[in-house]
């Protein structure tokens, strides 16, 4: 296949294909093979059945490789920062594809580890039905959705900052570490071998523990959103419980009325405490400077790029303030600038 194929599969001319901006996405039979110097910011690569290997020269920032069952790896030199494997039958992810921004890996048995020199992900960490990948990384960060579906792993990093939700649905993972600081959402549901959860532990949205082995909530237990404890061996709740939502529970546990449900208004700031972050209208941000009226901001890929890399290197349009509400100390406006 050449750039003129792609060209007049996907509409577009050769100078609008090399400007480097472009995402394109092919599927089928015909897609057997693709040019060199083909240099692209997306690419996805659906049911290309007749697909063995990709050019060792492949730049793209965008990889997405679906139902692609005769492509067995990946360049070499490969640099990536999202990278998305379904029904994939790729043996290894390049030590280069650091996949910074997003990594996702659905049913790709053939997976054994991930580069062990990526320290966090802008977007999301999502690994479903990858039975050999038996551990993590030493991530630090992970900006958006820490997600494990079916898994084999055992543990997670320690001091992990999770910007949004924490997803252990089926599996093995043995503990949630004191120090991870989890922003959203924590489903564990069908998890078998965590037996508790953290005391003083702070969820900014749901937590669903049903069908779990957990036989008591921690102490000091702050849920914002809904408590699912369905399928439990929890047969008691903790006096200083409070939980903003509702509650789902077994028969035994239906009277919920006791339960407290005055959320502290700082629940967010609490969570990122004594942390160099601050969550503001569902984003997770590093501070750079702190003023009485405004924090100096930096977005989720200026501080993981600068973090991966260890550079210094600022780019303006990553850069933003956070102006506080005069009338709501918890409550923030954004802006690019203080003008």
């Amino acid at each position: 296949m050449t750039k003129e194929d792609i060209c007049r599969i996907v509409g577009v001319t050769v100078d609008k294909l090399e400007n480097g901006d472009e995402i394109i996405t092919l599927s089928g039979d015909n897609v057997d093979s693709l040019p060199d110097g083909l240099n692209i910011y997306g690419l996805r690569l659906v049911n290309c059945q007749s697909l063995k290997s990709l050019p060792d020269d492949l730049y793209v920032h965008y990889l997405h490789i679906q139902d692609c069952p005769n492509l067995k790896c990946l360049p070499v030199n490969l640099i990536v920062q999202h990278l998305y494997l379904i029904n994939s039958d790729i043996e290894t992810i390049p030590k280069k594809s650091l996949c910074w921004a997003s990594l996702v890996l659905v049913n790709c048995p053939n997976i054994k580890t991930i580069p062990q020199s990526c320290i966090g992900y802008a977007q999301m960490l999502y690994i479903e039905n990858c039975p050999n990948i038996v551990e993590l990384p030493d991530i630090k960060y992970v900006h958006g959705q820490l997600e494990l579906y079916s898994t084999n792993i055992k543990s997670l990093p320690k001091n992990l900052q999770i910007g949004d939700e924490l997803c252990l649905v089926n599996s093995c993972i043995e503990e949630i570490p004191d120090g991870v600081r989890i922003g959203g959402d924590i489903y564990l549901y069908g998890n078998k071998v965590m037996k508790k959860l953290p005391d003083n532990l702070i969820v900014n949205g749901n937590l669903t523990i049903s069908d779990t082995l957990i036989e008591k909530l921690p102490e000091n237990l702050i849920v914002k959103g809904d408590l699912d404890i369905r399928e439990t061996l929890i047969k008691e709740l903790p006096q200083n419980l409070i939980v903003g939502g509702n509650i789902k529970g077994n028969d035994y546990l239906s009277d919920f009325s006791q339960v407290r449900k005055d959320v502290p208004l700082d629940i967010s700031e609490r969570i990122w405490k004594d942390t160099d972050y601050i969550k503001i209208d569902g984003e997770l941000y590093r501070k750079m400077e702190e003023k009485e009226d405004y924090i100096k901001i930096m977005n989720s890929f200026l501080d993981i790029y600068r973090l991966q890399f260890m550079s210094d290197e600022i780019h303006e349009d990553s850069i933003f303030y956070a102006v506080r509400d005069k009338d709501n100390p918890y409550s923030y406006h954004i802006t690019n600038t203080l003008e």
